[in-house]
């Protein structure tokens, strides 16, 4: 793959590679992981080059997310597994017919983007900066989502209705009126802000 225009590039062979690599890795799998499992199991499948180019190494970053979009919507309508696509790890949950396919670490807009192929051959590499810079807020909002699972004593993925439940529940017994702490109380507040802002952003 060189970074010039290029229409669509993907092997037909791509989306069960990436699927299973990630049925091989039930805790999930970095970026990086999956492109380097693909390029050493699956030779010439994934089109990995010199990734030390920012324009190659987004266009190597396009084709990943576009195929893993494209399988998440698959395993979905298949009842085949809930495919969460974060900007830290990337996991293939059993399916889960209480969640929703757009949830917490599967942002709406970057679906819409990645599955737009006009992107893949519009950015140019003064774009990718930008684009870097993107990551790295969602990034931060991916640990802070994290932390407040645990706070909350939760693991993800859940739905908005659990977090709700979950959060009175602590609120009620760490209420200071009812004769709570109210510095333990503190932290559950802010889980549950933090949640309540995600969810409300990519809902």
């Amino acid at each position: 793959m060189t970074a010039q225009t290029i229409k669509n590039p993907l092997h037909p062979n791509l989306l069960v590679a990436i699927e299973t690599a990630l049925r091989a890795h039930p805790g999930g799998m970095k970026e990086i992981e999956l492109i380097n499992y693909l390029d050493t199991e699956f030779e010439g499948v994934f089109p990995k080059k010199n990734l030390a180019d920012s324009l190659v190494l987004f266009q190597t970053h396009f084709i990943l997310f576009n195929a893993l979009y494209q399988l998440q919507d698959i395993l979905w309508l298949n009842q085949n597994g809930h495919l969460i696509i974060g900007p830290i790890n990337i996991c293939l949950y059993p399916f889960n017919g209480t969640l929703h396919q757009q949830d917490i670490t599967d942002f709406n807009h970057a679906k819409e983007y990645y599955l737009d192929f006009s992107n893949f051959d519009s950015t140019s590499r003064e774009n990718v900066d930008d684009l870097i810079k993107s990551f790295w807020r969602n990034a931060k909002a991916h640990w802070a989502g994290e932390d407040a699972f645990k706070v909350l004593g939760l693991s993800y993925p859940c739905n908005w209705e659990d977090i709700k439940q979950r959060f009175r529940s602590l609120a009620n017994q760490h209420h200071p009126d009812k004769g709570g702490d109210a510095e333990k109380l503190k932290p559950v507040l802010e889980a549950y802000n933090t949640l309540k802002a995600l969810y409300k952003k990519n809902g």
